[in-house]
């Protein structure tokens, strides 16, 4: 008779086991599933939002320029005209830029000095378009020069220009990281990290698409970082230095063609999920040893 109870209970364990191991297994590919749900759905509004509220930031800044270029006294004065400087100091104050002035058709400056030659000025003056600078030291910070053009019968009469402080993006992204391990970044048109909580790889120009050309390790970032910098709006995974990240990414609207990506930790939010299986495991053990009290 106990040999029968025995191979009873035997086989009402290798039951309960089995069950137990059946639920584990369907509730962590469950919650696993649900993580990556939630995660994309959350990523992408937060993204969004984020890319819109540095558009809007930006497009403040371009509305300024564009009414000083579109004044009289910007259009009729000399860039180093007296009566130009309380208004040019004014719009500064008033809108956030560091500095602001006039640049005439011949490269001529409100700072004395001639521009003719710089990247920037020639852009403006080729398109007839606004256009922002790469980011650039201006011998005191990094910053970003604003130009809008002056046209005048379709002529092009020089730029009103505006200098931003670029340490403003870094300050709207180290507010956005979701986790501890998280990080939200902004590239240039070129790939060029341009806000960062680690302000270091903003000072260095880091390009993580220019990096795998030599290190095959960071491969799929670049490959994200592409898709970036053509616009696109999505949501991607890459493995960084051993830790595998999901990313949610959109482009910033308007005249300076940049990008938007916050980024997490799955190993992170994923813990829940690892301390699910270890509790079924715990489960399982408990019941594998009550039998033989």
């Amino acid at each position: 008779m106990k040999s029968i109870k025995s191979k009873i209970q035997i086989s009402m364990l290798s039951v309960v086991l089995v069950g137990f191991v059946l639920i584990g297994v369907i509730t962590a590919l469950l919650n696993a599933s649900g993580i990556d749900d939630t995660m994309t759905k959350t990523l992408g509004p937060a993204t969004q939002m984020a890319a819109d509220a540095v558009e809007w930031r930006m497009n403040n800044y371009w509305t300024a320029l564009q009414e000083a270029a579109a004044s009289d006294i910007f259009r009729e004065s000399e860039p180093t005209a007296p009566e130009l400087v309380p208004v040019r100091d004014e719009i500064a104050s008033r809108n956030g830029f560091l500095y602001t002035g006039k640049i005439d058709a011949d490269g001529f400056s409100s700072t004395g000095y001639n521009y003719a030659g710089e990247d920037y000025f020639q852009q403006c003056k080729a398109t007839g378009e606004p256009y922002i600078s790469d980011i650039m030291n201006d011998g005191q910070q990094l910053i970003f020069l604003l130009e809008v053009p002056i046209m005048i019968d379709g002529q092009f009469e020089g730029v009103v220009y505006g200098g931003i402080d670029a340490d403003f993006l870094s300050d709207i992204v180290v507010n956005l990281s979701m986790g501890s391990d998280g990080v939200a970044y902004i590239l240039d048109k070129k790939g060029n990290v341009i806000g960062h909580r680690e302000r270091s790889l903003v000072e260095e120009g880091s390009n993580m698409i220019e990096t795998a050309r030599t290190d095959s390790g960071v491969a799929d970032v670049a490959a994200v970082n592409q898709r970036m910098i053509q616009g696109e709006t999505g949501f991607g995974s890459y493995n960084f230095y051993g830790d595998n990240k999901l990313v949610g990414y959109a482009p910033i609207g308007g005249n300076q063609e940049w990008s938007i990506a916050i980024e997490t930790s799955q190993r992170e939010f994923k813990s829940t999920l690892d301390r699910s299986i270890m509790l079924t495991l715990l489960v399982v053990i408990l019941v594998v040893i009550a039998p033989s009290r």
